[in-house]
């Protein structure tokens, strides 16, 4: 099958390459061209049959992509933080942008699934529901980027008929190692409360349950139009309250947990949580990955670099804190004190 892949030099889109490669699938991309997507063109050149370098934007770049495909799994969108701070290129690229590419499939007058990635965010902070998630749960605007994927979800409820929503709980990259799978994290984990629940999922996971969604939507073996979350899972490890992933992050990085006070107070400030996962499993069976293997994964692609940070842990530490959005507030309260 030939799997036409938007943005696919993102750190999902690589994982993606290479489970459909895996697969004997014959890859083709949909990419902006830049200094950075023209190196992983290179990277990838043995992998990807074809590279089309585009702005999704542009109703002609898509078409020429979408023209050979025999399915579509549409991952290129403006994420947090830019999204955050430019709404207009988030809502032109993300909503305006999947349109485009909803066109062009209907163009192509063939029988081509779209496999649409969104988000658990779309369904907004849920704490303190006290509950899982449910796929069915309501849709919540809360920034640009949720805002972007809820309309993108109406869109195609209305004008496709050939599609699986997939909404995304955190992607923790197991292929891209330490220098992505921990500290970019650091200051993104200060949004949530320590006593919070979560669950992620690796990047390889969400792979298995993105080429398995395309293939089984192309062959009929499953039911078209539905929305699922996918998420890490109970059995792997995966739900856990803040905390303890906060422990055994830091504790694979040897590093010690920051003070309580650099993290929100707000316990329902972050979107994630627990999801029912059930239906999706059943259906895609991607749930593949512990969290204990994503932690082993850590402990060892760290290598030499451990020993780094054990020598400059004070220092590192020092900087995660300073990372925190409430640092400041936090040390004029213990001045105070």
């Amino acid at each position: 099958m030939k799997i036409l892949i938007t943005g696919a030099f993102g750190n999902v889109g690589k994982s993606v390459i290479e489970e459909a490669y895996k697969r004997k699938h014959e890859i083709i991309v949909f990419e902006v061209e830049n200094k950075k997507t023209r190196k992983e063109a290179r990277k990838f050149g043995k992998k990807v049959k074809t590279v089309h370098f585009g702005d999704i934007r542009n109703p002609q770049d898509i078409k020429n992509a979408v023209q050979d495909c025999d399915a579509v799994i549409h991952l290129a969108a403006i994420i947090p933080p830019t999204s955050k701070k430019n709404r207009e290129l988030t809502m032109a690229v993300n909503y305006e942008g999947t349109i485009n590419l909803v066109n062009a499939i209907k163009e192509a007058k063939r029988e081509i699934p779209l496999i649409f990635t969104s988000s658990v965010s779309v369904m907004g902070p849920t704490q303190l529901q006290n509950r899982l998630v449910d796929r069915n749960d309501p849709l919540v605007v809360t920034g640009n980027y949720e805002e972007s994927k809820i309309k993108c979800e109406k869109y195609l409820k209305q004008n496709a008929d050939n599609y699986i929503i997939c909404r995304l709980s955190g992607v923790l990259p197991v292929s891209s190692g330490i220098s992505v799978g921990s500290f970019s994290l650091m200051e993104e984990l200060f949004e949530m409360h320590p006593d919070m629940r979560l669950e992620m999922i690796t990047d390889l996971d969400v792979a298995t349950a993105l080429v398995t969604a395309a293939e089984k939507l192309k062959a009929g073996s499953t039911e078209k139009n539905q929305a699922y979350i996918i998420a890490g899972g109970k059995e792997n490890g995966w739900q856990m309250k803040a905390e303890d992933f906060f422990s055994s992050l830091f504790g694979a990085l040897s590093l010690s947990v920051p003070d309580r006070k650099y993290f929100t107070k707000d316990i329902n400030n972050y979107h994630l949580d627990w999801y029912d996962t059930q239906k999706a499993q059943e259906e895609f069976d991607f749930q593949n990955h512990s969290f204990e293997d994503y932690l082993a994964n850590m402990k060892k692609s760290l290598g030499i670099f451990k020993v780094f940070i054990v020598l400059f842990r004070g220092t590192i530490m020092k900087k995660i804190v300073k990372t925190s959005p409430y640092y400041n507030e936090a040390n004029k309260e213990a001045q105070k004190n």
